[in-house]
């Protein structure tokens, strides 16, 4: 009985874990062929509204089901078949120059009957050729398997992908406003669906956009799409974080579309600085790349070590270690304190690009924070988190949620340029940084040379002495004339107790 049924039983079990993985193979592929990831529910619910979920448009499939997403549907229809109509229109005159070209009628099963010309039909047929050529390399972009039928999934695309298009192209050719356009036409509608176009849940492959561009648009047949995203992103008023330099690509700058998967992942590219800055050469080079927070596996850590800081012994002030890696920073009130002087860096590169000289000197360069900033941190984030690879915002956000644990924190650097605030209050953006980091990984290797070098000058008690006597007597002409007068009165007083003393002890000739 133990042999065939055991047999049986065994053959039972095989054959259903033999399906179950037939099922979920083409799903259960490694992250590296993603690109478009779902933000784990917790993360959602750390902000509200989310900082995750579109509020007016859904592009691609996680977000299609969404009700309050459906008023948007029809004005993506209607770009989409501006393009589609503007395509055709070009391709029929080319095709017929002096006759009217004849229109197609179909007869659909259930649907009604579809009139339209020629060139329209073509246009159409040819989007969906290619669509559905690419169809298995776009699923696999989404870490997620997508719940639809070959149709639906590339009806999707062809619709998202043109919306998107247009909605490029306008402003690349400085279209901001157009009679009876109900997107347009409706400025807070157009903003919030300019930031839902920079969501992680909210993509589709840029590989998508590039050859339905070379489709509808004929002038982008034989030129990159970096140039029409580029002059978006740039009208988009990414200020925030993009360089004040008017946003110009630099020749030597790699090609975004040549590396990025969609929109956000070309965001991201264009912020870092061209690949031939980084180099890890010494810690007073114009820009790291080092060993940062790796050890680092929760945001419970990275409280600990903040509270850890104030209780350093004054043996370990004295001694730091040269071998230890350092997991924290101190706040910039604290810094100070300890000498450290805050400047202002270039707006012309890098938000990412802080220096800190052995002087004392940490250079951060200007950051301008809106109501947009902390979404659009939190996507570049995620975005980081989940495809892995280099962690440039995830390190510069952990190195400002140090730098700042107060309002005092952002006063400080707001005084010093550092921080442009148009949030409101200053607890409102140390709020805002000390809860970006919460919950991340930090896996990035660029600032810990520098966190390293800013933490042995803050052990050192003679540059908190110094600091001291600056900041005491120091900080404006009357404190240093005091100073100087008190410092001439005792030097007087000891000299004149040094000739009495020497008068009595020598006796007079």
């Amino acid at each position: 009985m133990k042999g065939d049924g055991g047999a049986s039983i065994s053959i039972r079990i095989a054959y259903s874990m033999k399906k179950k993985l037939e099922i979920c193979a083409p799903h259960s592929r490694s992250s590296g062929g993603c690109s478009i990831h779902r933000v784990p529910e917790r993360f959602h619910k750390m902000r509200e509204p989310s900082a995750y979920k579109p509020e007016a448009v859904s592009i691609g499939p996680y977000h299609r089901a969404n009700q309050s997403l459906k008023v948007t549907e029809d004005l993506k229809l209607l770009y989409a078949h501006k393009l589609l109509t503007a395509r055709a229109g070009r391709e029929s005159s080319n095709l017929y120059p002096r006759t009217k070209e004849e229109t197609r009628t179909i007869k659909l099963d259930s649907s009604g009957t579809l009139v339209a010309t020629q060139a329209w039909f073509a246009i159409v047929d040819e989007c969906v050729s290619s669509i559905t050529e690419m169809e298995t390399k776009i699923r696999d972009c989404y870490s997620e398997p997508v719940d639809l039928d070959s149709k639906e999934f590339v009806e999707m695309m062809i619709i998202d992908g043109l919306f998107i298009i247009k909605m490029l192209i306008r402003y690349s050719m400085g279209i901001y406003k157009i009679a009876d356009d109900p997107l347009l036409d409706n400025a807070w509608l157009l903003m919030m669906v300019q930031q839902d176009m920079f969501l992680l849940e909210n993509q589709i492959p840029l590989f998508v956009l590039d050859r339905l561009a070379k489709i509808v648009l004929e002038e982008l047949r034989h030129m990159s799409l970096t140039k029409v995203i580029h002059t978006f992103i740039i009208t988009r008023n990414f200020q925030q974080i993009l360089p004040a330099k008017g946003m110009i690509l630099p020749e030597d700058h790699p090609d975004p579309c040549e590396q990025a998967k969609h929109l956000l992942d070309f965001l991201n590219i264009l912020i870092q600085p061209p690949a031939h800055i980084y180099s890890a050469s010494s810690s007073s080079s114009s820009w790291k790349i080092v060993q940062v927070l790796t050890k680092l596996k929760t945001n419970a850590v990275v409280k600990f070590t903040k509270l850890k800081r104030t209780f350093i012994t004054d043996e370990e002030r004295e001694n730091p270690s040269d071998t230890s890696i350092d997991f924290f920073l101190p706040s910039a009130t604290e810094l100070r304190l300890a000498g450290v002087r805050f400047k202002k860096g270039s707006a012309q590169g890098s938000f990412l690009d802080i220096k800190f000289s052995r002087t004392g000197i940490l250079e951060i360069p200007p950051l301008r924070i809106f109501d947009e900033t902390d979404p659009l941190l939190r996507n570049l984030i995620a975005s980081e988190q989940s495809c892995g690879g280099d962690y440039y915002i995830t390190s510069y956000v952990c190195m400002m949620d140090f730098l700042i644990n107060s309002a005092d924190d952002v006063k400080l650097l707001r005084k010093r340029g550092i921080i442009s605030n148009y949030l409101g209050c200053d607890e409102d953006v140390s709020d805002m940084f000390n809860k970006l980091c919460i919950g991340i990984i930090h896996g990035g290797n660029y600032y810990q040379n520098y966190i390293s070098d800013i933490n042995n000058f803050y052990k050192k008690r003679r540059n908190i002495w110094k600091a001291t006597l600056k900041r005491e007597y120091f900080k404006s002409p009357w404190t240093i004339i005091s100073f100087l007068a008190a410092f001439l009165l005792i030097a007087l007083t000891i000299i004149s107790t040094v000739f009495t003393i020497l008068s009595f002890l020598i006796p007079k000739s």
